[in-house]
């Protein structure tokens, strides 16, 4: 097992708490570089594709580490739903290929409804109620 990857043992809360955060930061960085506001359709395709996979890096590295106890339900919540949600975002993706402005808006428009932001959202909000800190990692 990796160094910091928990070695067999669950993560302190203070140590998990700061790799969501350091996880977190990541995926900020990459849909900071998403906003729709580009160019062209075909750039933001190219942006989408760094953002799902930063999400996927994301969750593979929370899958990695043994969280504690009182959050492993959130945990795995958590690391589905930044999978699922890189998943659906192949819809974003393949509409920007296309060129097609319409579908764009209504998959932005279609972000506060989505199921696996929401899981996203709720397990974090799960987790701070239980004490950790999640840095900006804030429920929306």
């Amino acid at each position: 097992m990796l160094a910091g990857c928990g070695g067999g043992q669950p993560l302190s809360k203070r140590a998990y708490g700061q790799k969501v955060q350091t996880v977190y930061l990541g995926i900020k960085q990459a849909f900071a570089g998403s906003s729709t506001k580009v160019g062209s359709l075909h750039e933001l395709a190219a942006r989408v594709q760094v953002a799902q996979k930063e999400l996927r890096k994301a969750a593979s590295e929370l899958d990695d580490v043994i969280p504690p106890k009182d959050v492993k339900e959130p945990h795995e919540t958590l690391v589905k739903a930044m999978r699922d949600y890189a998943g659906d975002l192949d819809r974003l993706r393949s509409a920007a290929d296309r060129g097609d402005a319409q579908a764009v808006e209504r998959f932005n428009q279609s972000i506060p409804d989505n199921e696996a932001v929401k899981e996203m959202s709720d397990a974090a909000e799960e987790m701070i109620m239980r004490g950790y800190d999640l840095g900006p990692f804030k429920p929306g």
